[in-house]
């Protein structure tokens, strides 16, 4: 038919199992321009903006008649039978067909990417991503192993002794075995499948909207309503520990007895009566969390700092109340950045997508960081303008990330890299704006000198985690070779020499990284990584680097320059010619194994101080910086540069 007809006749006729079909259509042979064209015209029959829960009653009953007009064998069938394949696509196809419409990320065909994007916005919990995801991997491939067996497109288990050699084939020991994990894997789909009865697709699965406390809750709830009616403190507890998996019951009952006393929380008498349903769903969502006790004791400060507002957001919206108490429970870096700011729930729990390393630096480009520093800086009054600014941008992108990540569309080494990326950010606007300080108050240095800001350890390896200080070196390049003072232009008093000059801007930088801020906590930084460490002077010249590393410097301190880089500067060319004395410098040839042996156990025996009841995991036995030494001493041996990479995987992956 014509484009035009399709068009009519999906628009009068088409139906809910169209839509679903049409989820996975692509073009394959023939004109794909115009196949392409005829999907996107199709779109709007496909994806509809308004919410339905309705549609997942429909696609239920889809799956349930043709497995009766089929005569499928339920038990035995691993597609079409209970729990079996079909209705965990249709459980997720239904999903993305509700709420496609309003999320263009969820339009995408394969079933398991749907599933992730899924739980990353928060419309699947990621116990039931997880469960989902192990079910589905058993699944096919028991229908994969059913097709190599029978020699044809079947889905029938095979039966009798039959069942043994097929499950011993999967790696189980015997059918028993193999009939055990899949049937709980099944019950698992069967379950959430039979949630689309129930209208809780619009709740995100079972624990929707309309579902009914769990008795332990209830019971909990009630406990919480008899407070100050001479009710024992310990009945509380043991209502609390039946309810909830924490560690002290104590401690959480001081956080829901803190709740029930303020009216207007979820938990208090007036909230309770405005929005019933609320207390029953966070206490649901907790069960889910990471770390029950910390989500709950965060939950706690979020509703006493928050208003009505943000509750009823909750209530309205189930998906923001499972990511809020997700987050609660697995970062208290980010629950703290949110706890201290409810006003950025919306705008952070409901985005989707972490920020670019670009999308950082345009958010930081205003600020100054990519202006060059000898601009006129702005009057002193605007200073805790900046700071406030700078805090903001800080929080507010961690968060995201944070969210991303949490979610699943960023793993480990990509979080990493964009948390670097914004303390990159961060550091050259800092040092920008108290250049421009500088030169409005003392003038500007002589033609020919330079600064540059060294970031060192995880800053400049590109491993920054969320709680990370930031390493840093200042070095600067004197103008002709001298140290002269300013020129005649300086005002007031005495002219400084340019390293005292650079001094106070590396001061003002560390200073604007890390001042306290209404808007959220700066940067912890590290100065000690510099020549001579904390005896040496906090600005080093060029000259006065090279000569100390040529002359007195130690192997472990040629070997922390090789997570070294450049990240901020006065001037390019400087930069570049301080990146290459920083490698050049840190490929000398390795240091002493003896030595090197020697500083570790040190390290192990004085930092780490580990007790049978206290690891380290980072400084003790066979921790991280163990991975790190062996790492880079073996890099300092190769002369190869491809091993030269300063993240540590990286450089693994090359030797």
């Amino acid at each position: 038919m014509s484009l035009a007809r399709a068009e009519r006749y999906y628009a009068r006729f088409g139906r809910t199992w169209e839509r679903a079909a049409l989820m996975r259509a692509t073009p394959v042979a023939g004109d794909l321009a115009f196949g392409r064209k005829l999907l996107d015209a199709l779109g709007s029959f496909v994806w509809r903006r308004p919410v339905d829960p309705a549609l997942g009653r429909a696609m239920h009953g889809m799956v349930i008649q043709s497995r009766r007009e089929l005569r499928v064998d339920a038990e035995n069938d691993v597609k079409l039978g209970v729990g079996g394949i079909r209705e965990l696509e249709f459980f997720v196809q239904s999903l993305q067909l509700v709420w496609g419409g309003q999320h263009p990320e969820l339009r995408v065909p394969g079933t398991m990417e749907a599933l992730t994007r899924l739980a990353r916005l928060g419309f699947v919990t990621a116990a039931e991503h997880d469960a989902l995801a192990a079910a589905w991997a058993l699944l096919r491939r028991v229908e994969h192993r059913v097709h190599m067996v029978a020699g044809y497109q079947t889905h029938v288990l095979p039966v009798g002794e039959e069942r043994e050699d097929f499950a011993r084939s999967l790696g189980f020991a015997n059918a028993a075995g193999f009939d055990d994990a899949l049937g709980r894997h099944r019950d698992t789909v069967h379950r959430l499948f039979q949630t689309l009865l129930e209208g809780t697709v619009e709740g995100a699965g079972p624990r929707g909207a309309g579902a009914v406390a769990p008795p332990a809750h209830e019971t909990l709830l009630a406990s919480l309503r008899r407070l100050g009616t001479g009710q024992r403190a310990g009945d509380l507890e043991a209502a609390v520990a039946a309810a909830l998996e924490v560690h002290d019951a104590g401690e959480a009952a001081s956080h829901l007895r803190r709740l029930a006393r303020r009216p207007e929380s979820p938990f208090g008498s007036v909230g309770a009566g405005r929005r019933p349903a609320l207390a029953p769903r966070l206490l649901r969502e907790l069960t889910h969390a990471a770390d029950v006790d910390a989500a709950l004791r965060h939950l706690t400060d979020f509703l006493v700092r928050s208003g009505p507002g943000h509750q009823a957001r909750l209530l309205e919206e189930p998906r923001l109340a499972r990511r809020l108490i997700a987050l609660f429970g697995a970062s208290p870096t980010l629950a703290r950045a949110l706890v201290g700011h409810p006003e950025t729930l919306d705008a952070l729990l409901l985005g989707s997508s972490a920020p670019s390393a670009d999308h950082i630096r345009q958010e930081h480009a205003a600020l100054g960081g990519d202006v060059p520093g000898a601009l006129v800086a702005p009057p002193r009054v605007e200073v805790e303008g900046f700071v406030g600014a700078l805090r903001r941008r800080k929080r507010e992108l961690t968060l995201r990330i944070g969210l991303a990540h949490l979610g699943g569309e960023l793993d480990d080494g990509a979080a990493q890299r964009l948390l670097t990326a914004l303390a990159d950010a961060q550091v050259r606007a800092a040092f920008a704006f108290a250049r421009r300080e500088l030169v409005r108050r003392r003038g500007a240095p002589q033609a020919g000198a330079a600064m540059v800001v060294v970031g060192m350890g995880k800053l400049g390896s590109g491993e920054l985690g969320y709680g990370s200080d930031l390493d840093l070196t200042f070095l600067f390049r004197l103008p002709r070779g001298e140290d002269r003072a300013l020129h005649a232009g300086t005002r007031g008093g005495t002219p400084p020499t340019h390293g005292e000059l650079y001094t106070r801007g590396a001061q003002r930088t560390l200073s604007l990284l890390a001042q306290p801020d209404a808007e959220g906590p700066g940067f912890e930084t590290d100065t000690r990584l510099r020549p001579s460490g904390n005896q040496g002077l906090l600005v080093v010249s060029d000259r006065a680097f090279a000569r100390y590393h040529a002359l007195h410097a130690r192997g472990w301190e040629r070997q922390a320059l090789l997570k070294a880089r450049v990240v901020a500067h006065d001037e390019a060319a400087f930069g570049e010619a301080m990146g290459a004395l920083l490698r050049a410098t840190a490929f000398r040839g390795p240091p002493e194994p003896a030595r090197m042996a020697e500083l570790r156990a040190r390290m192990q025996r004085e930092l780490a101080q580990e007790r049978p009841e206290r690891l380290h995991p980072k400084l003790g036995f066979g921790g991280l910086v163990d991975v790190e030494l062996a790492t880079q001493w073996l890099q300092m041996h190769e002369r190869d540069p491809s091993v030269r990479q300063r993240h540590t995987l990286d450089a693994l992956d090359a030797l």
